[in-house]
Order: C-alpha cells, then sequence, then structure tokens
C-alpha cells in the first residue's frame, strides 16, 4: 500500500513539475525600426490561439504563456506582423522593431468646400454635445483613485528687443543669444530668452478622504544672471500666473484673461466646430 501511495504522489509531484516546467515568460519592448519610438498598445500574441496581451503606453509587454508554444507575433496598425521563435519554459526577453508597411500608405487629398456653418447636423456639434453631457463621470474626481504623470514647459522671452538695449554693458558676456537663433522664424524679430523651466510629476489622486500628492520626477530650470533676472521671483510669478487649468470648468482663467471653455454648457452656441 506503501509503495502504490509513493509511486502515486511521484507521478503527481512529476505531473506538477511538468506544468510549472512548461510556463513560458516572454517580455521586451516594441519599437518602430526607423525612430526607435516606442509603439504603445501594440499586440503581442501566441499564432493561432487567444492567448495574447497588449503593451503598455511605452511600449512595454509582459505574456505569460502555459504549454509548449514555440513562437510569438507582434502587430501594430500601419506596420508588417513579425513573428519571433521563443523558447518554451525559459523566461526570456524579446525587444521587437517593427517596419512600417509601406503598402498601407496612400495619398490622401484633402480639398475645402465652402459652405454656410450650422450647428444643427453637424457631427462636430454633435460629438462637442456628448462630451458635455459626460464631463462629470469624466472629470478629474469622478473616479476613486487617479493617477497621471504631469508635464509642464514655460518658456518667456522678450521681443522687440532694439540694438541700443542689445549692446547694453550687461549684456556683454551674453552677445550669444541675440546671434545664434534664427530671427527669420519669428517675423525678423530679436528676442531675448527670460526663463525657462521643465517638469516632469506623478501625481496620485484619492476622492475618499480627499488626498492629493506629487512627486516631482525631474525639473529643469535655465538660470540667467541675478544681475538683470530674478529667476527665483519669476517662477513664483509664473506659478500664480500659470495655475492648473481644469478644462470642465464653465470658465478658464489663463494668464490673467477669463474664457469660455470649449465644452462648457453654452459652447455649441459660442464656438465654432468643424469636422475633417
Amino acid at each position: 500500500m506503501f509503495n502504490i501511495f509513493k509511486i502515486g504522489l511521484t507521478a503527481f509531484l512529476s505531473l506538477v513539475i511538468s506544468l510549472v516546467s512548461a510556463q513560458t515568460l516572454v517580455k521586451g519592448v516594441i519599437r518602430d525600426a526607423q525612430s526607435g519610438e516606442t509603439l504603445p498598445f501594440a499586440t503581442v500574441q501566441v499564432p493561432g490561439t487567444k492567448i495574447g496581451t497588449s503593451a503598455d503606453i511605452d511600449g512595454r509587454y509582459s505574456l505569460r504563456i502555459d504549454g509548449d508554444a514555440k513562437a510569438v507575433q507582434f502587430a501594430y496598425i500601419g506596420y508588417i506582423t513579425q513573428e519571433q521563435s521563443i523558447q518554451p519554459g525559459v523566461e526570456q526577453t524579446i525587444n521587437v522593431k517593427l517596419e512600417v508597411n509601406a503598402n498601407m500608405l496612400s495619398e490622401v487629398v484633402i480639398t475645402g468646400q465652402k459652405s454656410r456653418y450650422r450647428n444643427r447636423d453637424n457631427p462636430a456639434v454633435q460629438l462637442i454635445r456628448q462630451v458635455i453631457a459626460h464631463k462629470d463621470s469624466n472629470r478629474m474626481g469622478s473616479h476613486p483613485f487617479e493617477e497621471f504623470k504631469q508635464y509642464e514647459k514655460v518658456s518667456l522671452s522678450l521681443s522687440n528687443i532694439s540694438d541700443k538695449f542689445r549692446n547694453r554693458k550687461i549684456f556683454k558676456n551674453y552677445q550669444f543669444l541675440f546671434k545664434e537663433q534664427d530671427s527669420t522664424e519669428i517675423g525678423g524679430k530679436t528676442i531675448l530668452p527670460a526663463y525657462m523651466t521643465e517638469k516632469l510629476t506623478q501625481v496620485y489622486s484619492r476622492r475618499d478622504p480627499d488626498k492629493k500628492k506629487e512627486i516631482v520626477l525631474a525639473e529643469k530650470n535655465a538660470q540667467f544672471d541675478r544681475q538683470f533676472i530674478d529667476s527665483e521671483g519669476m517662477k513664483d510669478y509664473v506659478n500664480r500666473l500659470y495655475e492648473n487649468i481644469d478644462i470642465y470648468d464653465n470658465n478658464i482663467l489663463l494668464a490673467t484673461n477669463q474664457f469660455l471653455s470649449p465644452i462648457a454648457g453654452t459652447a455649441p452656441t459660442f464656438y465654432k466646430f468643424y469636422h475633417y
């Protein structure tokens, strides 16, 4: 009896080990073969099966496979589908570069047609009305938890700089600011960069209890000579001037000017919306 039990247990353990060893983990990043940019939400699938997953917003994927699959297929709209061989039962990293499918690219001609604008039977207005109707369910704070990355960039410059102003003594060591810019791109005007900042923030928000947390992932500020530009004072001023904007509010305050939101309740009668 003991021998029979031992044989049965051995067989069971062998089966479990076999099932565990047959599990395959494939992960990696999917990119554009030419630009090297990642392809968000690309499809990863075992050919001939329903086993698959999608890459995240950064083009990263992870697929766990039970069985002895020997290949994985990568697909993305506008790109040539690619198949890669895999080794069953092994954790492996496969980074993929997809080529653009030139056969799917065709010439598109856009022609304008003058017609009288109207709200009635206008698909663009109908779409905006749907957005307005669902504002409460889509705006920040409508979900128990929210998480996102926020990127901010602010650049301020002085324009219409005269030669007399540019040749002042305090700008003696900063003439490169005037010489290396292409003034033709800004209508022949010379500008002087006065303030530049970039910031990437990870934001976490919870509705009940109401709490918000922001973690600065990266921040870069252009530092100019303190003799003529107070960078810290400029930063405080800009922060007050450009506060966070909630597009779901009916009125938006931007740089001391108040605007009607394009998705305010009365927006369809105030703005013109077009579809192409």
